[in-house]
């Protein structure tokens, strides 16, 4: 690992160990949010030594601009408890502190896939219909304002050599897609933490129309959904509707 990025990551550890929040060590260091939590966490197992990583350039003949270990990093850094929504743009700048290879969001997009994690494909018309996103929004229990703003979410397992996972897509009205995985069955804690992480990345109300899991005994997310503090930045609304084929 060249020395610069070596002693950022060093750095950020040190302002970890210190205290120092996430958000003000990037700004510091100028590292991504990933890359500063997992140089965290790789110190607190390994030491210093844990931070060293190895670069390595493309695999000829793979068509891949990482390797198998690599990839392997990547994943496990998307399946593991992060303060975030991961976005396409997240994880080039992860690989690019990571391993100092410039990333484009399209060969994201490639990685995600091979990973089977490729949330582009989960559009509106994949797991909710047109007219039934009409009769949704023209029921008694659907409000929206000028002022809110309409995101998809869908729930969807990942099949992995090891098991079922989960994955949660939001899709913004202007098509972003911000994800968060988990190495388990959605617990209600999850999605209530999936739903905080969207709410402090859009900052604006929202109405989230979310599909792909069914909260009709989640007391406690629905409870969560209800409190006054967030009753205004988010009304939630799970819809059944099957995709029409």
């Amino acid at each position: 690992m060249p020395a610069k990025r070596y002693q950022a990551k060093v750095t950020a550890v040190k302002l970890r160990l210190k205290g120092e929040t996430v958000a003000n060590v990037c700004q510091f260091t100028g590292l991504s949010a990933p890359t500063v939590i997992n140089a965290h966490k790789l110190f607190l197992s390994g030491g210093w030594e844990a931070l060293e990583g190895k670069v390595r350039g493309r695999v000829k003949g793979t068509g891949s601009i990482l390797d198998d270990e690599q990839v392997e990093y990547v994943r496990k850094a998307m399946l593991s408890d992060q303060p975030f929504l991961w976005t396409r743009a997240r994880v080039t700048k992860f690989i690019q502190d990571e391993y100092g290879l410039a990333v484009s969001e399209r060969a994201a997009t490639h990685l995600l896939a091979r990973l089977g994690m490729m949330p582009d494909s989960y559009q509106i018309e994949d797991f909710i219909s047109k007219p039934a996103l009409k009769r949704l929004m023209e029921s008694d229990s659907f409000t929206l304002t000028k002022e809110r703003r309409i995101f998809l979410g869908h729930c969807f397992t990942l099949g992995t050599t090891e098991g079922k996972k989960t994955q949660l897509v939001f899709q913004s009205p202007k098509r972003k897609l911000m994800w968060s995985a988990s190495n388990t069955w959605p617990t209600e804690s999850w999605l209530i933490h999936c739903l905080s992480l969207l709410l402090a990345e859009v900052n604006i109300p929202i109405t989230l129309i979310l599909a792909g899991v069914d909260l009709r005994r989640a007391d406690t997310v629905n409870q969560w959904a209800m409190r006054e503090d967030i009753h205004q930045p988010l009304h939630l609304v799970v819809s059944r509707a099957l995709p029409e084929k």
